[in-house]
């Protein structure tokens, strides 16, 4: 095996040059692989409610005035791109974010090639975080914010500390690190504090007398790198008459929605973080030995990564929605952190008998062998989650099927899986999957979109992701619309139709 001073002095004749490899290829083949398996996995709610909000904007909707969400515009927009070029369907998500993640993995090749002593090790830093997102996720995780938010909260970590290293480029490096943050906060607002904590690392390690020109360039640009794709997306908002609602549903409504929230709507941050865990233990005790021991202890890049796993966590902790798939907005971050933690593992046991690279090795087989009993357990789910989603859908739209059935929108108090499976389009704006997250505002405004709009059929689920009929019956002004305009057509297990006089 390689020495560590010799690897190391390998991987300073790279620093001013790259060079692909076999390891390189065969990795990326590797993830492409791991996102093809996944053609075919079912959605979960907020995957179908992306879609019906895509297809709303690919038919030339706009976000918070055709279709409206708590969530920030971009995910929308990204499934009706991917929607455009390779249909709106499961594969073609899928399709997509392959395609997403095979371009992130080369671009952690392509960082980390100068930054582990060892070459080969970088190739396979892919596998540690791309690949294990592939291999843990369940059907909440895949194509979520979360699987999407990883690739410019790193690009921009990375382009911040090469401007303020005063790396070639620098200026176009700050100015794109900032774009990558707007990116990051169209995605979900709330990380954005995670791009903060990433540019403060490699700022705070320049400030003195030398750099502090380059680090009041570098804040400028940044600055205008993020300041230009918002002001541009505020202008078309404004445009297209959606500012204030856009305007509110990200600043104002946020805080409202949170004090009127009950118990039993948020979720349980220790269970989803000991689960989170107890599934990628092998990579956490790698992270956590990258992390204390692999050395450059003050290297900016690491100090980044770590920074990142504790702000990614902490914002999940004071969210209210603590849920599993959140967690995986860390699976970057700890992958890296890992490989860096077998780097040291692998240098120390040059130094060492035979018999401790046996025990290191069978400690790894024994990593690998859990992460591959997990995720072979998690493939053979999703037909099962599969089954699930179409004999809901298949009990709840046996109504629409019927000869005779009205054609036209509708709309449906409950899980969007309906729109999907049905072919139908929501009939107004304002969703139905999460009725507890609106206001005494947004009820009446659904309200007044509903008789405007006069929907053939509306659809109150009985029991889903929470209690949608009770919710619908404590809201006055909509008791009224159905008892005045709609009778009911059908009632069964799944819940009511109503069809419109």
């Amino acid at each position: 095996m390689v020495e560590p001073a010799q690897a190391a002095s390998h991987s300073a004749e790279r620093a001013s040059g790259f060079k692909a490899t076999w390891l390189d290829a065969l990795t990326l083949m590797l993830i492409a692989g791991l996102g093809l398996l996944h053609l075919h996995a079912a959605f979960s709610g907020d995957q179908f409610l992306y879609m019906v909000g895509a297809k709303k904007l690919a038919h030339g909707g706009v976000m918070y005035r055709d279709f409206w969400d708590l969530k920030q515009p971009l995910i929308y927009y990204i499934y009706e791109l991917a929607g455009r070029v390779f249909g709106f369907t499961e594969a073609g998500i899928h399709v997509f974010e392959t395609i997403y993640q095979t371009l992130f993995a080369a671009v952690l090749i392509r960082v980390c090639a100068n930054r582990f002593a060892y070459r080969w090790l970088a190739s396979l830093v892919p596998l540690f975080t791309i690949g294990a997102y592939y291999g843990f996720a369940n059907y909440l995780v895949l194509s979520s914010v979360e699987a999407f938010a990883g690739f410019p909260i790193f690009a921009s970590a990375v382009l911040a500390a090469g401007a303020v290293e005063g790396k070639p480029g620098a200026d176009g490096r700050a100015f794109a690190a900032g774009v990558s943050a707007a990116v990051v906060a169209a995605l979900k607002l709330a990380y954005l504090p995670i791009v903060v904590m990433m540019w403060l690392v490699p700022l705070f390690m320049s400030l003195n007398g030398r750099h502090r020109v380059r680090v009041q360039r570098f804040l400028l640009l940044g600055a205008l790198g993020f300041v230009i794709p918002i002001a541009l997306a505020v202008l078309a908002f404004a445009a297209a008459g959606a500012l204030e609602t856009a305007l509110r549903t990200t600043f104002i409504d946020p805080p409202e929605i949170v004090r009127h929230l009950t118990a039993a709507d948020r979720g349980p941050f220790k269970s989803e973080a000991v689960a989170f865990i107890r599934a990628m233990w092998p990579l956490f005790v790698l992270a956590l030995a990258g992390a204390v021991w692999a050395r450059p202890r003050t290297d900016a890049f690491k100090l980044q990564m770590l920074f990142w796993t504790i702000a990614g966590c902490a914002l999940i902790a004071a969210q209210e929605w603590s849920f599993y798939y959140k967690f995986f907005i860390v699976v970057v971050p700890v992958g890296v952190l890992a490989a860096l933690g077998l780097e040291h593992l692998l240098s120390t046991v040059n130094m060492r008998r035979d018999w401790t690279r046996a025990v290191l090795a069978v400690a790894l087989a024994a990593m690998l062998a859990s992460v591959g009993t997990t995720a072979v357990h998690m493939q053979r789910r999703w037909a099962l989650w599969d089954r699930e989603n179409r004999a809901y859908a298949a009990s709840s739209i046996a109504f629409l099927g019927r000869p005779g059935a009205r054609q036209g929108p509708i709309y449906v108090f409950g899980h969007p899986r309906i729109y999907y499976f049905s072919g139908r389009e929501q009939a107004v704006a304002i969703n139905g999957f999460s009725p507890q997250l609106l206001l005494g505002a947004q009820w009446r405004a659904l309200r007044d979109e509903l008789a405007a709009v006069a929907p053939v059929y509306i659809f109150v689920e009985r029991d889903g992701y929470v209690p949608v009929a009770p919710l619908v019956r404590a809201s006055p002004q909509l008791t009224a619309l159905l008892a005045s305009s709609y009778r009911v057509a059908a009632a069964s297990s799944d819940g009511t139709w109503y069809e419109h006089r």
